[in-house]
């Protein structure tokens, strides 16, 4: 039961806002690793002037997605700082590069 409990608190989809627009990309629940910016191979494709052509990355681990700032010009924030290491998020945690909010679902 516990086990079912933990696969519920894993994200599955990511939700990315800017301004009023809001798009649901459900690419969580296929790759074990996401790569977001503005670069057109991104897996996540964002038209944010901020973001770096690859900005970060999404990588699955068993208790949540791993986030890691690829080495952008501008960072990656987490709770309005910008993230130095790779750090842990699970469901219902933001993210923001730039303009643009990213939530996991």
């Amino acid at each position: 039961m516990s086990e079912d409990k933990s696969k519920s608190q894993v994200p599955n989809a990511l939700t990315v806002s800017v301004g009023e627009d809001t798009t649901i990309f459900d690419a969580l629940q296929r790759r074990e690793s996401v790569v977001i910016g503005r670069a057109p191979d991104c897996d996540v494709v964002i038209q944010d002037l901020k973001a770096s052509r690859r900005h970060c990355q999404l990588t699955r681990k068993e208790n949540g997605f791993l986030l890691q700032d690829l080495g952008s010009r501008n960072g990656t924030l987490v709770n309005g700082t910008k993230i130095t290491e790779p750090m842990l998020l699970k469901v219902n945690q933001t993210f923001q590069i730039g303009d643009t909010m990213f939530y996991l679902t």
